[in-house]
């Protein structure tokens, strides 16, 4: 289910919920939004999830086995598990009470995707996607046991198909 709402008098917030075994594509409309909340949201063996520039923030409840590709200023991550995240991020990403997350920078691209940061403004030259604060984890000594970075190998560069 999707739709497009007013969330705390944020219009044109998108809300995505119950999504099992899918694959979601948002770009161009993406960037008119001032948030991105995926509220309640059960993403149980989703394929894939990609998002192009995000002017302001995102919020993830109750992913399983995913793969999100998202480029935005701010995301937060709640209640998560087992999933991977490729991400463009110019705050730090936060994660609270989640396990087995792993992180690599944002390769996915598409015609129009420079246009798209130009107008989200997104700065191409910061991304801090290898920053993740856990806020179950509070040891500065220690890295977190919650999160990785992928693996060189287990990175993926998405391209999205051209339309005929």
């Amino acid at each position: 289910m999707c739709s497009t709402v007013e969330i705390a008098g944020q219009p044109n917030a998108l809300h995505m919920r119950d999504l099992k075994s899918c694959k979601v594509g948002l770009l161009e409309g993406t960037l008119i939004l001032r948030s991105i909340r995926m509220l309640n949201t059960l993403f149980k063996s989703c394929i894939q999830v990609c998002i192009g520039p995000v002017s302001r923030s995102l919020l993830l409840h109750e992913c399983t086995g995913c793969e999100f590709h998202i480029a935005c200023q701010q995301l937060r991550i709640h209640t998560s598990t087992a999933t991977d995240f490729h991400i463009h991020v110019t705050s730090k990403a936060i994660i609270e009470d989640c396990r087995d997350l792993r992180f690599a920078k944002y390769a996915w691209t598409y015609d129009g995707i420079e246009e798209d940061y130009r107008v989200s403004g997104l700065r191409r030259d910061v991304n801090n996607w290898d920053k993740v604060d856990d806020f179950n984890w509070l040891n500065p000594t220690e890295a977190s046991p919650n999160w990785s970075i992928m693996p060189p190998g287990a990175q993926q560069h998405r391209i999205l198909p051209q339309s005929e």
